[in-house]
């Protein structure tokens, strides 16, 4: 397991650029929820601000 840094950008940058390290980690975003969930079962809350 490693760990991945995500960087709060006030740009209009889109959140699907990450999904490749997302997918290597084997993490979902989960968009009901507002979560990514990884295969460990850990969630991590997305804020959008």
């Amino acid at each position: 397991v490693s760990r991945v840094t995500y960087y709060i950008l006030n740009t209009p940058t889109l959140f699907l650029l990450s999904l490749v390290d997302a997918n290597r980690l084997g993490a979902y975003y989960n968009n009901i929820l507002n979560v990514i969930i990884r295969k460990d079962g850990l969630t991590v809350p997305v804020v959008r601000k």
